[in-house]
């Protein structure tokens, strides 16, 4: 009598960081003020730090500036639009694409930190996209 072959199922990978948890280690940077991710229409999807009640406002007008920036590259052929850096009086905003639908936006006080800081949110990335 032959024995029937036994199905070996492999365990199921065990669950990555969640949302919250992911944009709270990019906020806990020397310099980050804020983290949030938005949809591509603008909608916050998840925010951490201390500008919080700015995040909304943020998000959709960020969504507006993606969009617009995303055509650009598209007209040149240059692909989907990666990351934005947007320099201001006060600071510096970083855009990252998440994904096809989503956003990561990042705002520094300190421009200084800005090399560290793309280096976390590149690291933080692939994790962000399972997440989302």
């Amino acid at each position: 009598m032959v024995p029937e072959p036994v199905a070996v199922v492999p365990p199921a990978p065990a669950p990555g960081p969640d949302l919250k948890t992911l944009l709270a280690g990019v906020a806990e940077l020397p310099g980050v003020s804020l983290t949030a991710l938005i949809d591509r229409e603008g909608a916050l999807m998840e925010a951490a730090g201390g500008l919080l009640p700015e995040a909304e406002l943020a998000g959709a007008l960020a969504a507006c500036l993606v969009e617009s920036t995303d055509g650009v590259g598209r007209a040149l052929t240059q692909g989907r639009l990666q990351s934005l850096i947007l320099e201001y009086d006060a600071g510096v905003v970083l855009l990252n694409a998440v994904g096809a639908g989503a956003m990561l936006a990042v705002v520094l006080g300190d421009p200084a930190v800005l090399g560290k800081v793309r280096y976390h949110v590149k690291k933080a990335l692939p994790d962000l996209v399972r997440a989302v």
